[in-house]
């Protein structure tokens, strides 16, 4: 088994004024980005694509789904835990630098958990 860990295109910046985490779409150039890795995998062997339920990973993560003709799969740490309390655990970081690090672990564990 081979994994490819694809992190999503860039996003719209966006900046609740409550403080509670934003769910951008993608930019133009991070369709532009979907649109590349969509190209660069085109020959490859996807049998699954996982990705988080925030708009930025799923939209980076459909372009290739469609051209596979595979269903976009929420990792089961997201369906085991419930997104909420996922995202207040990543959100208890002491910054931007962890929140990201934790969520890079985080969406890791769930596609090897996915995986296996």
């Amino acid at each position: 088994m081979e994994m490819l860990l694809i992190r999503h295109g860039l996003p719209v910046h966006k900046v609740n004024s409550d403080g509670t985490p934003a769910d951008p779409p993608l930019s133009r150039l991070g369709r532009e980005q979907a649109r590349l890795v969509e190209e660069w995998l085109a020959e490859e062997g996807i049998d699954r694509i996982y990705s988080s339920p925030m708009l930025r990973a799923r939209e980076t993560a459909e372009p290739l789904a469609r051209m596979m003709n595979i269903e976009v799969e929420p990792p089961r740490l997201f369906l085991d835990a419930g997104y909420a309390s996922v995202s207040r655990f990543l959100a208890a970081g002491t910054g931007p630098h962890s929140i990201s690090s934790l969520n890079e672990v985080a969406h890791l564990r769930a596609f090897q958990r996915a995986a296996s």
